[in-house]
This record gives C-alpha cells, structure tokens and sequence, in this order.
C-alpha cells in the first residue's frame, strides 16, 4: 500500500470534504453554543462579588444574572443537540461513502483476490470497523470544534481575569500532549492487532456456523470449541493490553491537570491577597481552570475510541486500495454477440506458481457442439471453466472466441453472452421470482414461470406459501438442495444465452427429475455451443465431443463410442461406475 494511501486520518478528512457546508454550520452552532457556556461562570463571579455581607446582598442584581444564565443555558443545550446530531449525520454518511467504495472494489475484485481473502474478516470490515469510524467520526466533530472554542473562550476569559495565574494553566498544556501522544501511539498498535484478530475470530465463528451439519455429523464440536477458545483467548489478551495502555491516556493527562489546578488555588489565592483580586473573579477563574483543562481530558478519554475508528478505517481503505488489474483495456470490442467457435492455443495456468496445473492445453471446439469434459478429481475440468469465463486469466498462451483473443473483450460484455449453472448453487435472500430473475431483472412474471417449468421447477413453486412471491432464506435455507438446484437451472434458462455451461448441473436432483431437465436442455443446446462437466458420465453420452481430462492434460479425445472402442482412460472410468465390484 502507498505509503500516503496508509494514513486513516488523512483519507477521513478528505471523506469529509464531501460535506463541508454541513461542517461549517456544525462549527458555527459549536461556537455559538460554547461562547455562551464559557460566558457564564464570569457572571457567576460577579454575582459572588455582589455578597458583600450577610445582610448587604444585591438581589436585584442576582435575579438578573438567573435570567441571563438561563437564557446563555437554553441556547447552549439548543446548540448541542443541533450540532451533535448533525455530526451524527455527517459520520453515518462518511461511514456509508467508506462501505459503499470497499463494496464496489470487492465485488469487482477478480476471484483470485477474493479467494485469498477470510469471509470473516471482510464482513468484520464491513460490520464491526464501520461503526468504529462512524464512532470515531461523530467524536471527532463533537470534541474537536467545541474543544477548540471552549479552549480558546477560556483562555480569553482566563487572560481578562489574570494573565499572571493563566501562565500557570497554560504551562501544563505541552506536559498533557506529550502524555497523550506517547500512550495513543502504543495503544495505537495494539488496537488495530485486536481488529485483526477479530476478523480472524469472525472467520473462524462464520465457517462453522454455516457448516453446523458436518460439525456434528463428524462429533466434532469439542474440537471447534477447543480452537474457537484459543483464539478468543488471544483476542482477550490482546484487547486487555490495548485497552489497558488506552485507558492511561485520560488518568495520565488529569493528574497533570490536577496538580495544575492546585497550582492555580495557590498562586491565585496569593493574587487574592496581594494583587487584589476579587473572590468572585477567583471563583470564575477557577471555573475556567477546570473548562480549558475539560476538552483535552474528554479528549483523551475517547482517544482509544478514535484510535479503533482509525484502524477500521486503515482496514477499510486496504480493501478500498487493491488495484483492480484492468486487461479490459483499449482494445475492448463492445457489443460483441458470441457465436460460439473456442480455440484454447498453448494455454498454460496455475493457481500458485509452486504448483502446475495446465500446461501446453490446446482444444478447438465448433458453434454448436455440445462439449462434455470428464476427469477425476483435480484434472483440471473446473479450472477449464474458470479460464473460459475469465474468472481467471491464463499464464501464457491464448484462448480465442470467434478468432478474437478473449482478453481484447471486455470482461462484461463477454460474459453476457453465457449462461452457467453450478453444482454449487448460491441463492439470495429474496423471492422466487427475484432470484429466477437475477440474469435478467426485467423479465415477466411469464417468463419466469416458462423457465420454471422447463427446469421443472413451476410445480413445487406453486405448492410454496406465497408461489412465485414466497421469500427465500438466506442461501436458500428454506428449501431443500434439489429445490435449490432447479431454481438455479431455471435461472440459466430465462436468459437463453450463447453459450451454456454446466458444472454438474444437475448432481443433487433424482433420476426421473434429471432426465426431464435434461431434454429441456437438449432443446436450449440445438445450435448453442455447451460445455458439460459431468461425473456420471451416463448424462454426456450424446456429447458431440468428450474431452477427457487428467492432471491439466488431454489424454484422449472423442464420440462416447469411440472412447469406449479405445479401452483407454474414459473407458476405465465409464466402466468403473458400473463395475459390481465396486457397488455397494
């Protein structure tokens, strides 16, 4: 990260700059209301002054300071509340802005950024380090304005009344930052480790929430127990050591503060004795000793606040920072409509160079063939799709759609023209209808239902509370995987796209299902070109050609008739699924 991107501080104020106006009218109520809090105890001392002797009171006079006080009070908390919420305001729209941008990067991230990412730290970034800023923010705006007129208002007041006992005041002022500067750089560091860590704990609580089902199939809870403990125990640690050296930073500056004030009793009870210095104007001053002296204790007291806000904000900005690696560039053909001939030329890839995977692929494939890739676990049929879609892009060689290089298109306009569905299916918190609907968001209740039935999906819709309108739970919680399945089959087939793949599209739907689906997409597949990776290899026999995969590499090539004819590797694994042997 650049070093000029890494300062939190300096990316918020440049936040703020977004609502400048709202800023200046928080200052003007801030000055406003502060410069009447400041103006009171002044008065105070002058009514103390009008206590000559028991007896010898002025009550004329009192009853007018009442009323003024009263009035500077009103205005005071009226200005409060204006100012405050609209610092509020500012901090939750700063705090959307941050979330909106780190957002925006992510989903646009290529997958192997996101892959290299923990599920749980982003959303503890997205959840727990935003409403730190937010925080952060809001306590910023507050202290910072009215701390600085309360400061400059007393000092002012403090000067009137004895420039000589205001010596003593400000002296302690370079001691109180030193004190707070040291503790907040330590506390700073510790701080932004616990984040880390509680992303990591997020992480860690996430992955076995969401695999409940395998945690007690495998009796494993005592175990994720055991390390969930661990963990937490680090964070516990580590928070007690942050905010330990956090909280010195308030008891730190008011013990200075404290031994300054008994200074100022001294020296201004002399000044009393000596210099003629009323015992109303000692009062007030004493007044403001403690008001200047207040903002840099209530700002040390929410320095661990702001300190957290900051490192959500450094991690906020990490997220917002990764450079995007645009190979859409100024060659981009727009508008392109797939037809559908593949050349993969040379292509080699790896997910990590330690480890090769594809190396030296090469593969043509015609308009309109239906394409069926089969392999054992790992061979490479998946990462296949994955440099296709360019979820990925190849290490060296080319892959050419229509005899144009894949990366001359842009990424968006590409991938319009193909329709995947996954073994892995993925559904959103919405309705039926929506989440059908997601390739194509203004499609017709009609439309919808057309592709629901050709997914064989429309019979169990209706039977759901609400039909077509019937919300579905997160991941699809509500209905069962077959359920699932289809509605992500169906989803494929309302857009009619150029290009189909599917990745074991069809593993978690019974047999009788499984053929029906598997004629409606026979009918999509007439003249589109289909890519089919299978592991029951009794669904491709009508490939038009069967790549058959093994360690990156094609090992044999052809009809399901003549691979069988060859006695090769596709034989040995067509055979082995129907072997008695093996059954159980």
């Amino acid at each position: 990260m650049d070093k000029n991107k890494g300062l939190p501080l300096k990316r918020l104020l440049k936040n703020l700059k977004a609502h400048s106006k709202t800023i200046i009218l928080i200052f003007v109520l801030s000055l406003i209301g502060n410069v009447f809090y400041v103006a009171a105890p002044i008065l105070v001392g002058q009514a103390v002054d009008n206590i000559i002797e028991a007896g010898n009171v002025n009550f004329d006079f009192f009853v007018k300071i009442i009323a003024v006080l009263g009035v500077l009070y009103i205005i005071n908390a009226l200005c409060v509340w204006l100012y405050t919420s609209l610092a509020v305001s500012v901090a939750a729209k700063v705090t959307n802005t941050i979330r909106q941008q780190a957002f925006e990067k992510l989903i646009n991230l290529p997958l192997k950024s996101i892959d290299n990412m923990e599920r749980g730290d982003i959303l503890s970034r997205f959840t727990a380090d935003c409403d730190q800023i937010s925080d952060a923010v809001t306590q910023m705006l507050n202290q910072f304005f009215s701390g600085i007129v309360i400061i400059l208002a007393a000092l002012g007041f403090m000067l009137y009344i004895s420039p000589i006992v205001t010596l003593v005041i400000v002296i302690a002022v370079p001691i109180m930052f030193l004190v707070s500067r040291t503790v907040s750089k330590k506390s700073a560091q510790k701080l932004l480790k616990m984040q880390k860590i509680m992303g990591t704990l997020s992480g860690y609580a996430e992955e076995h929430i969401r695999g409940a089902r395998v945690v007690k199939a495998f009796n494993f809870e005592q175990t994720a127990q055991n390390r969930f403990e661990k963990i937490n125990q680090e964070l516990y640690k580590t928070g007690i050591k942050a905010n330990f050296i956090a909280a010195l930073s308030n008891p730190s500056t008011r013990l200075v503060n404290y031994f300054s004030y008994s200074l100022v009793g001294l020296v201004g009870g002399l000044s009393a004795i000596y210099m003629g210095l009323s015992i109303g104007m000692l009062t007030s001053f004493l007044t403001y000793a403690t008001l200047f002296s207040r903002p840099f204790n209530e700002f040390t007291s929410v320095m661990g606040q702001i300190i957290s806000g900051l490192s959500g904000a450094f991690r906020m900005f990490e997220i917002i920072d990764i450079e995007l690696i645009r190979s859409d560039a100024k060659k981009s053909k727009q508008n392109i409509s797939v037809k559908g001939d593949f050349d993969f030329e040379n292509v080699s890839f790896s997910y990590t160079p330690q480890k090769e995977l594809i190396q030296d692929f090469n593969l043509k494939v015609s308009q309109g063939q239906k394409v069926a890739i089969v392999g054992p676990t790992g061979a490479g049929k998946t990462t296949m799709i994955n440099l296709l879609m360019r979820f990925y892009d190849v290490n060296s060689g080319e892959i050419f759609v229509d005899k144009i290089n894949i990366q001359d298109i842009e990424k968006a306009e590409y991938r319009k023209n193909f329709g995947m569905v996954l073994q892995d299916t993925w559904l959103f918190k919405g309705t039926v209808m929506q989440n059908i609907a997601f390739g194509k968001p203004d499609a017709s209740i009609e439309e919808v239902q057309a592709a629901a039935k050709k997914a064989h999906a429309h019979s169990f819709i209706e039977k759901l509370p609400n039909g077509y309108n019937t919300i579905i739970d997160e991941n699809g919680e509500n209905l069962s995987l077959g359920q699932k399945q289809m509605l992500t089959i169906a989803r494929a087939m309302l857009i009619i796209p150029s290009v189909l793949i599917l990745d074991e599209a069809t593993s978690s739907i019974d047999i009788l299902t499984e053929q029906k689906i598997t004629q409606a997409f026979r009918e999509i597949m007439q003249g589109r070109t289909s890519f089919i990776i299978a592991h029951r290899l009794s669904t491709i026999k009508d490939a038009d050609i069967i790549i058959v995969m093994n360690q990156g590499q094609i090992v044999e090539q052809g009809t399901h008739e003549s691979l069988l004819e060859k006695d090769g590797f596709y034989a040995m694994l067509y055979n082995s699924q129907f072997d008695k042997k093996l059954s159980i």
